[in-house]
């Protein structure tokens, strides 16, 4: 029996997922509270368990990720919430190709 090299297929990195939704979509930016775009984005991310997990956990990875990656530029903007001020992140396109 002769080696056999498995084939695998190149994983693309969340971020790269994301990028190619947004720019499907006509968007620049993405962010917190944007749900419909962050599930989209789970539910392409096929290599991961992200659409396994809890909403609010799924979408503070897809943030996550974004915040790692070289392609998007972080931004916060605030937020109110009750009586509470907070900060939250959103994400510009660095160049839309």
């Amino acid at each position: 029996m002769g080696f056999y090299r498995k084939r695998t297929r190149v994983r693309k990195p969340v971020a790269q997922i994301a990028k190619e939704h947004l720019i499907e979509t006509g968007n620049d930016r993405i962010g917190y509270g944007d749900c419909d775009l962050l599930d989209a984005i789970a539910k392409k991310a096929t290599h991961t368990t992200l659409f396994d997990k809890h909403p609010l956990d799924r979408h503070i990875a897809i943030l996550n990720a974004l915040d790692r990656s070289n392609l998007f530029e972080k931004s916060l903007f605030r937020i109110w919430v009750g009586n509470r001020e907070g900060l939250a992140r959103t994400f510009n396109l660095v160049e839309k190709k």
